[in-house]
């Protein structure tokens, strides 16, 4: 199937001995319920980019107001 991507989004290093990261989704990153699949790529110390194997799944559903 076709990919689309919705958004990049950059995340913050909390804990860089145990590999920890977070991020703030912005406003308008889910405009629907569903099942998503993101890809995380970061970029090493030597100015490299390595892409992690597996996807990042991401659930969303409707909210209950």
């Amino acid at each position: 199937g076709k990919t689309t991507v919705l958004k990049t989004i950059t995340l913050a290093l909390t804990d860089a001995t145990n590999g920890t990261c977070a991020c703030t989704f912005p406003s308008g990153t889910w405009t629907t319920a569903g099942t998503f699949e993101g890809e995380i790529e970061y970029t090493t110390s030597g100015g490299g980019i390595q892409t992690v194997q597996d996807f990042v799944k991401f659930r969303v559903r409707d909210d209950f107001d």
